[in-house]
Formats: C-alpha cells, sequence, structure tokens
C-alpha cells in the first residue's frame, strides 16, 4: 500500500472510530484529538473531496471546538486547493489567528517576535518546529505566492495588529475582570473582521 494510501485509510479509520464513540457515548470522547488529524490526513493522501466533507462535518459536529493550528492550514489549502479562494483566504485569516507563527515560518519570512500572552502551546513561537515530519504541510510555489500575498494584505496587517494589541495586554494583567473585557473587545473586532468577510463574499 502507498503512502498516499495509507494516509486515506488512517482518515477513513478515525472517522469511524468517532462515529462509533458518538454511538457509544451519545456524544464524542475524543481526548486523544483524532477529530484534528482526519482532515489533514485527506489533504495529505489528495483527496480533496472528502478533505472538504470532513471540514464541513467536523463544523456541524463540533462548532464550538478552537481547533488547532495544523486542523487550520490544512483546511485552507483544501479549500485553496479546491478553487474555494475567498474561503481559502477567510481560513488562512482564521488560521493566522491559531499560531500567529506558522505562516510565516512556511513561507519562510523571517520570525517577528510578539511580546504577547500565549494561551496555550500551541500559540507559542515553537510550535512550527514542534510539527511532525510527516504532517509539515509541502507548499507549491503557488501557494508559497498565495500565502504571502495574504499574510502582507491589509486585512491581515490590521488583524494582526489588533491581536497582538490585545494579548500584549493580556500578557501583563493580573486582574480577572480587565482581562475579561479585553477579550471582549478583541471579540468584537475579530467579529466584526468577519462579517466584513461574509459581506464582501455576498456581493
Amino acid at each position: 500500500m502507498t503512502q498516499v494510501a495509507q494516509y486515506r485509510d488512517h482518515a477513513a479509520s478515525l472517522k469511524r472510530a468517532l462515529l462509533a464513540e458518538k454511538r457509544k457515548f451519545g456524544g464524542f470522547d475524543d481526548g486523544d484529538g483524532k477529530r484534528y488529524v482526519i482532515g489533514p490526513l485527506y489533504v495529505l493522501a489528495g483527496a480533496l473531496d472528502e478533505a472538504v466533507a470532513y471540514y464541513k462535518w467536523f463544523e456541524r459536529n463540533f462548532a464550538d471546538d478552537t481547533g488547532d493550528p495544523l486542523l487550520y492550514i490544512y483546511w485552507s489549502l483544501a479549500l485553496y486547493r479546491s478553487g474555494a479562494g475567498e474561503r481559502a483566504n477567510r481560513k488562512l485569516l482564521e488560521t493566522m489567528l491559531q499560531n500567529i507563527y506558522l505562516l510565516p515560518n512556511l513561507v519562510g519570512l523571517p520570525a517577528a517576535a510578539h511580546d504577547v500572552w500565549h494561551g496555550s502551546n500551541l500559540e507559542t513561537p515553537d510550535y512550527p518546529t514542534r510539527i511532525a515530519p510527516e504532517f509539515r504541510p509541502v507548499l507549491s510555489e503557488q501557494e508559497r505566492v498565495w500565502i504571502t500575498t495574504q499574510l502582507e494584505s491589509a486585512q491581515f496587517r490590521r488583524v494582526l495588529t489588533e491581536y497582538v494589541s490585545a494579548f500584549h495586554a493580556l500578557k501583563g494583567e493580573p486582574d480577572v475582570r480587565k482581562r475579561e473585557r479585553i477579550l471582549r473587545q478583541w471579540d468584537t473586532v475579530w467579529k466584526a473582521e468577519l462579517e466584513g468577510l461574509r459581506t464582501a463574499r455576498g456581493k
């Protein structure tokens, strides 16, 4: 069996395991994070239709799940490689906020030092170096140009600036109520950006 076939079979096996959990428990008990690698595995297998279908299923079944950077970069690539450019741009913006160091690392841009609070080790500067080699995205030149262009766009720069400002404030703020206010303000900014994207897509 080729490695591509192994990726596809492994993704299908993990999806079956998730469904078995739901049948058994009435919900998902995915403590080992199977849901985060199924989409990437389908993309690695070149099974874009199955990848996009899985991500739609993920959205329906894990609507409140924050995900992880690997899930999101492969989600972006699945959409981009499927020709869904505007949706891919939006998902890439969401990917940037999963880990603000990942996209520059993937396209070889200089690593910027951001003095911000990190909520988990999925957000830290060393995250890109901790991706298992078999899961590190291999980008075409066209994809490198696409990601670089988006990173240098006014919207990505604006969102990154707002994110860094908010999470820098969080880093030095011990007061719980003030932290909650900072997060609410950031959430308002981010929702406005997403609404702007939806509006633009509807035109």
